[in-house]
């Protein structure tokens, strides 16, 4: 027998403070315990997951002595996480400040790994491999 998840143990107590009278605890629990799923959490590496991959199915194959293939049940299905870009947080300030200006590069600097920062001439096109940052209006 597997531990709880948080969330379980989450769900089970709205349960238990929620309880009506038209059901006792015992059938709530039983009704809650069926939905469950071998009660261990399953959740895709995504690391290890092959280039280009963007969903996992986990399924559940049922097969008789010889075998055939009697079932095949899709229990779960997972999305793969988007992952933000790099720079996402200095995305949003750079516009913001592009709704303030036509030349908003003049209050950024980038960088390599944070260090000797130079001033921004031009658009930045935010490469992953460079560090960006927000001076602030200094003309």
């Amino acid at each position: 027998m597997s531990l709880l998840t948080e969330d379980q143990i989450a769900e089970l107590a709205c349960i238990a403070s929620n309880q009506s009278t038209s059901k006792d605890l015992y059938q709530e629990f039983c009704e809650w315990n069926e939905k469950q799923f071998f009660g261990i959490e399953v959740e895709p590496n995504w690391e290890n997951a092959p280039v280009g991959a963007i969903t996992a199915v986990f399924s559940m194959r049922w097969y008789d002595e010889n075998d055939n293939l009697l079932l095949s049940d899709i229990f779960e299905e997972f999305s793969k996480p988007v992952t933000p870009h790099h720079h996402a947080e200095m995305i949003m300030k750079y516009a913001e400040v592009a709704q303030m200006r036509s030349d908003p590069w003049v209050e950024f600097e980038w960088g390599k790994n944070n260090a000797h920062w130079c001033s921004c001439d031009k658009w930045i096109n935010f490469n992953t491999d460079n560090c960006y940052r927000h001076i602030g209006e200094t003309k």
